[in-house]
């Protein structure tokens, strides 16, 4: 694997982790400790929920042709604009 590539990853994987607030202890659990099913991530201080999706039609989008049907994590153009103090209602498609 290119070196710039998986850097690239890590750093990713970095930036999900914290912001979900999971830690590398989270990902090495005990050996006597079974593997539960993971409790759904609750939003970051400050962000609205998100309701919930309706896979595969495009429920958020901005000028740039940037879309998001509003499963799985929220993109970064989506994060980035939440962050910068745009709310994600913004962008809901009607």
């Amino acid at each position: 694997m290119d070196e710039l590539v998986r850097e690239r990853i890590i750093k990713y994987i970095r930036r999900r982790m914290d912001e979900y607030g999971i830690t590398a202890e989270h990902l090495m659990p005990a050996e006597e400790e079974t593997v539960a099913e993971p409790e759904p991530a609750l939003p970051k201080a400050g962000m609205p929920a998100m309701p919930k999706p309706t896979p595969g039609v495009v429920q958020y989008a901005d000028a740039s042709g940037n879309s998001w049907d509003g499963s799985g994590p929220m993109p970064e153009w989506l994060l980035r604009a939440v962050r910068a103090g745009q709310t994600p209602d913004f962008f809901k498609r009607s």
